[in-house]
């Protein structure tokens, strides 16, 4: 599985609904973000439970909550809108630790 690109509001709610979802917040000039896309790729392809997607600060002003993202990248595990987890920095550890919290989590 990709990642997603999300360009608008409507489009990363529809997402949400309903699904185990993993979102990654990031910008063009951004090292660490573009360091750590190609582990994230990979994961996207190990773990096909969870959507991977991808939200561009720079682009995507209007996405709910982007607003409180204060440093990136930045990721946020969500079940059916529901946040599990989320923190900023690309820890891989962090990252795994995070997708079984959200894989054992429950829906609502």
């Amino acid at each position: 599985m990709a990642i997603l690109d999300i360009t608008n509001n409507e489009e990363y709610k529809n997402i949400l609904r309903g699904n185990k979802v993993l979102v990654i917040y990031s910008a063009s000039f951004c090292k660490p973000c573009k360091e750590i896309y190609p582990y994230m790729l990979e994961l996207s392809e190990t773990y096909k439970d969870i959507i991977f997607i991808k939200v561009d600060i720079q682009k995507c002003e209007d996405i709910e909550d982007i607003n409180s993202i204060l440093s990136i990248p930045h990721f946020r595990f969500i079940n059916n809108t529901r946040e599990i987890c989320s923190f900023t920095g690309a820890n891989r550890c962090l990252i795994i630790e995070s997708i079984e919290k959200l894989r054992l989590s429950d829906s609502l």
